[in-house]
């Protein structure tokens, strides 16, 4: 499109940005790059507006390359609406984050087909959480970028060969991730059989399995390392109650980082000694006790230290700096727990380190402390006592006593 095509496609950008929800301030932070970006073209005589002038804009204004992997929060608010418009114009959608991962083009011969996925395979499915919908979409364009680069040119050409070559090409990824691709691709496949576009369904091209379900252990770290994350924290900033608050959150309910983003003040119920929970992976409520270990940390941070959030008042964990907003990233629940291991001294090695090691971590502590699998279960959330199960695999202790003798 020309310069006068996109000045007159930026309302209907802003317009959807609203109704998703976006911030005023946010969506004021998109209106302002529009204009920028527009003068930009202007000036430079930019013929085509596409996003490799948004690029060459993103360079010069900002000093900055868009396809960096990791960008720092201003230049991801910066790079963002531009990802967005050309994600409406190209797609009639756009992925609500833009980290490395999230943003994905096809082959020319490819888009028609991936706008259809995302319209119709994946847009459609509203029992499906914004963040399973990502992944599929993810899913969507790696697969039809390779077979594209494959020969390709017709989806109705596709074989089974194709669909385990690109399987085989995922096998650096980690398991989990290849399993959840399979899924993805099973699913993919028989809503495009079922539409006569290929001659097969997933189910006969990767029949269901557990393969690759059980292939790993999972990280943990021990009571000790655990305690003395949570003792080198100084209580006495307004930094450091929020890290308290949350790596005991985490530390003691093994609450999943998702659930934390979310939970509201009035999440936590103070005279009834807990935290309720509306579980994102799950959609299951689960009602989460607020031991003291957590009670304390909380209530400081609520009282002492948490800063007024004017756009989502009823946020529990609100960004330090201004502008306040919640916590809705992953990666500042992560970069806590990482500070907290740093400053202990907790050397991870080959360990993930994350939030959810420390779920991983309280399972553990709790099996070796014998409580009962079915108890930890209901703490966790899961809905099946198998899935708790598979914290068996680092509980040592007993995993000893269930070993054979060897004969000498």
């Amino acid at each position: 499109m020309d310069i006068r095509e996109f000045e007159a496609f930026v309302p209907g950008v802003l317009e959807r940005m609203r109704a998703d929800g976006y911030s005023p301030g946010t969506v004021g932070t998109a209106e302002w790059v529009y204009g920028l970006f527009a003068d930009y073209c202007k000036k430079e005589g930019v013929e085509q507006v596409d996003e490799d002038a948004a690029a060459r804009f993103l360079l010069d204004r900002f000093g900055f390359e868009a396809d960096e992997g990791y960008l720092a929060p201003p230049q991801c608010a910066i790079r963002k609406p531009l990802l967005n418009a050309f994600e409406v114009y190209r797609t009639g959608t756009y992925c609500r984050t833009h980290q490395q991962g999230a943003v994905h083009d096809v082959p020319e011969g490819m888009k028609p087909l991936y706008s259809l996925l995302i319209t119709d395979f994946v847009s459609n499915q509203y029992d499906i959480c914004e963040n399973t919908k990502r992944r599929k979409i993810w899913v969507a364009s790696r697969f039809l970028t390779f077979i594209s680069e494959s020969g390709v040119e017709d989806i109705g050409e596709l074989t089974l060969g194709e669909v385990d070559a690109f399987l085989e090409s995922q096998s650096h990824l980690a398991s989990e991730t290849v399993r959840c691709e399979r899924g993805v691709l099973r699913e993919m496949l028989d809503w495009l059989a079922a539409r006569g576009l290929v001659g097969f369904t997933g189910q006969s091209a990767l029949p269901p399995g557990c393969r690759g379900r059980r292939a790993y252990i999972p990280s943990c770290f021990t009571r000790d390392e655990v305690e003395r994350m949570l003792g080198c924290i100084d209580r006495s900033t307004s930094q450091g109650k929020l890290r308290l608050a949350v790596m005991s959150l985490f530390a003691f309910t093994g609450i999943r980082v998702g659930d934390a983003q979310a939970l509201d003040l009035g999440d936590i119920l103070w005279d009834e000694g807990i935290i309720r929970i509306a579980q994102k992976k799950t959609g299951i409520p689960l009602d989460v006790p607020l031991v003291e270990e957590v009670r304390w940390p909380l209530a400081d941070y609520i009282r002492n230290s948490r800063p007024d959030c004017p756009d989502d008042p009823d946020a529990l964990f609100v960004t330090v700096r201004a502008p306040h907003r919640r916590m809705s990233s992953r990666s500042s629940f992560y970069r806590v727990i990482c500070k907290c291991m740093g400053d202990a001294g907790v050397e991870p090695g080959n360990r993930h380190h994350g939030p959810h090691s420390l779920r991983h971590s309280l399972a553990t502590n709790m099996l070796n402390a014998d409580v009962p699998v079915s108890a930890i279960s209901d703490v966790l959330g899961h809905r099946d006592v198998k899935s708790t199960e598979f914290y068996l695999s680092v509980d040592l202790s007993h995993s000893r006593d269930l070993a054979l003798e060897v004969p000498l």
